[in-house]
């Protein structure tokens, strides 16, 4: 079996550093003093460092995201404000107008502005967008808690 194009493909088992080839039911084992296994060690370390980096960065961005950046009126102060105090966007989604303008710099339109928010995105269920083509499918989904989500390119 070959990946990539013409590139083999092996699989390096981390216990006993044994190597795994598809097709082959019997690991390959080289001597673990030997440079060549030190080698396939310090490209499989290296090809985990770079994915882990790359999910991390995944998970900051998805994290750095909220449903309240498509809430008109709603900055990053805001938002941030907003989450210091509810804690989580569900905790958001269930509060009133009356208990949202309570929050110093949070005034009764823009408590309003955000029941009416939540209120729709309920009514319309989740939203899958993709930015690229200017699509968008809603879903028929009732389950509570669910929020608008995005497909990035890219990503």
């Amino acid at each position: 079996m070959r990946g990539l194009g013409d590139l083999p493909v092996i699989g390096l088992a981390k216990e006993r550093e044994e190597i795994f080839r598809p097709g082959q039911s019997a690991p390959l084992v080289i001597d673990h003093s030997s440079g060549a296994i030190r080698l396939l060690q310090r490209i499989r370390d290296e090809a985990h460092r770079f994915a882990n980096g790359y999910h991390q960065i995944l998970m900051k961005q998805r994290v750095s995201e909220s449903v309240l950046d498509d809430c008109p009126g709603v900055s990053e102060n805001r938002k941030k404000l907003l989450l210091r105090h509810f804690g989580s966007i569900e905790k958001l989604r269930h509060a009133t107008a009356e208990e949202i303008c309570a929050i110093d710099g949070i005034g009764p339109k823009l408590a309003e502005t955000l029941v009416d928010f939540f209120a729709k995105l309920k009514k319309r269920g989740p939203q899958i967008e993709d930015e690229a083509a200017g699509n968008e499918t809603g879903l028929d989904d009732s389950e509570p808690g669910k929020i608008t989500y995005r497909l990035k390119p890219g990503l």
